[in-house]
Formats: structure tokens, C-alpha cells, sequence
């Protein structure tokens, strides 16, 4: 049964410094400012919610001074305070009141407004507080031959995880701790595993862990309905964070016309 997702505030993290991977790739002090497709990188993302029927107001948290162009009516700066959790915690507050934010990262330059229609409406069929895509091996392999991503294989298939979410409002202040954390281990699926327990563990382990009880763990260590919503648009999950991704980007995007 659906229920009214309604139109959603969207929260950008682009105050990452360039000082990881990509540093020898571009000059750019901060990630989101590389350029792909003749353009800044957290443009194309930008670009994706503000075409987004679904997308009300924007807030960017990034260093006001290198991102003081994207400012407009639709699109609020805010200073990133610190870590990522913290950068989004500032995203919330500064948003409009409303019953759903979408928090999406500065480096999925794949994204465009379908994508993020589709997503949200997928997030609608079900009642949740807190919604997280993932996207099929096959899919990402199929639409980017040769990418590297981190998979997890579970009953129904290998998955990579998305670089953005849906959150209930009323929910972020309670679960952004355990969120934080999350996050922190994106890239290390062990260690998230780690942080819902070891009969979790053990069934990743053997391939026998099930979306339906993946998400009962999530929502049993979050303390609120956690959805995993399976996407078949894996741009959502392709994100930019090493050289060969960046060579990718600028050969699949080109400026626009």
C-alpha cells in the first residue's frame, strides 16, 4: 500500500576537501568542485534534485566562498561544522519544516532527475522512517563494464550500496549517531556488519541473510523502520572517489548543450 512521501527537502554534502585519492587526479581544493563534463562535479547532482518534482529546497553544506554560484532561490549554503554526520545534522536544521529530507552526497555525478523521481517513489510503497537503496552487481556492471565497487551478496543477489537516503525528520536527531556510524563504515561492509550483531555476521558470511531480515536488523539497531528499496538504477550507487572513477565520469559525461 502507498503512502505520501509528499515533497521532500534535499540536503547535498559537498565539504569534502580533495585530500583523499582524487588529489593527484584534480587541482581543485574540494571534491565536489572537479570538474567532469566541463563542469564542477556537485553540479550534475545538483542539477538531478532541482529537475526532481518531488524536491522542494536544496541546502548545500559546503565552504561558502568556492560554492557562492550555486546559491539561489532554491538552493541554501550552510558551513559543514565538521564530520560528515555533523554536516548533515547542520543540512537538517537549515532545511524547511517538513515530514522527509533526502540527503544525498556531492559525487554521484551519474544521477539525474528520473533517478531521483524513481527513487522516491519507490521509497512511497512502503512505510518506513528511514529508506537506503541498493543497486545489483549485475546492473552496475551492465550500465559501467568494469567498475569497481564494494558488493555485498545477500539471499536475493550481490549488491552495492546507494550514496543517498530518505530520512523522516522526526527520526534524524534520534538515529544520527548510529547513522554516523553507518556511514563511516561504507566502505568496509565487515564492519558494518559488525554494528547488528553476529548472527547478522554469520549469515552475511554464508550468503544466506535475506533483505526482509536485513531489515529488521537495520531497524532493530536504528530504533525505526529501516526500508532497503532495491534500485535498478545504479547510477545511485557509482559514486567518484578514486582516479579510475573520475576517468569513467568524464568519459560517460559530456557538457551540456
Amino acid at each position: 500500500m502507498e503512502h505520501e512521501v509528499g515533497m521532500a527537502s534535499a540536503i547535498v554534502l559537498a565539504g569534502r576537501a580533495n585530500d583523499a585519492r582524487l588529489k593527484d587526479a584534480s587541482p581543485e581544493p574540494w571534491e565536489g568542485l572537479i570538474e567532469i563534463g566541463c563542469r564542477p562535479m556537485v553540479a550534475w547532482v545538483l542539477d538531478a534534485l532541482l529537475g526532481c518534482r518531488q524536491v522542494g529546497h536544496i541546502v548545500m553544506v559546503a565552504p561558502k566562498a568556492p560554492f557562492s554560484t550555486f546559491a539561489s532561490e532554491r538552493v541554501t549554503l550552510v558551513e559543514p561544522p565538521g564530520p560528515m554526520i555533523e554536516n548533515a545534522l547542520a543540512g537538517v536544521r537549515a532545511c524547511p519544516p517538513g515530514e522527509f529530507v533526502l540527503v544525498s552526497t556531492s559525487d554521484i555525478p551519474f544521477v539525474n532527475p528520473g533517478i531521483v523521481e524513481r527513487f522516491l517513489k519507490q521509497c512511497s510503497e512502503r512505510e518506513g522512517d528511514f529508506y537506503y537503496p541498493v543497486a545489483s552487481k549485475q546492473s552496475t556492471e551492465k550500465r559501467f563494464p568494469g567498475v569497481k565497487r564494494t558488493y555485498v551478496t545477500i539471499r536475493e543477489g550481490t549488491f552495492t550500496g546507494g550514496n543517498m537516503f530518505l530520512v523522516r525528520c522526526s527520526k534524524v536527531d534520534t538515529i544520527a549517531d548510529k547513522v554516523g556510524k553507518w556511514i563511516e563504515y561504507r566502505k568496509n561492509p565487515a564492519k558494518q556488519a559488525g554494528l547488528l550483531g553476529w548472527m547478522f555476521v554469520i549469515k552475511l558470511l554464508l550468503g544466506i541473510l535475506s533483505i526482509p531480515e536485513l531489515e529488521r536488523s537495520i531497524s532493530n539497531y536504528l530504533g525505526c523502520r529501516g526500508r532497503a528499496v532495491i534500485s535498478n538504477d545504479p547510477e545511485i550507487g557509482t559514486d567518484v572517489d578514486k582516479p579510475s572513477d573520475l576517468e569513467l565520469a568524464r568519459r560517460e559525461i559530456k557538457r551540456p548543450a
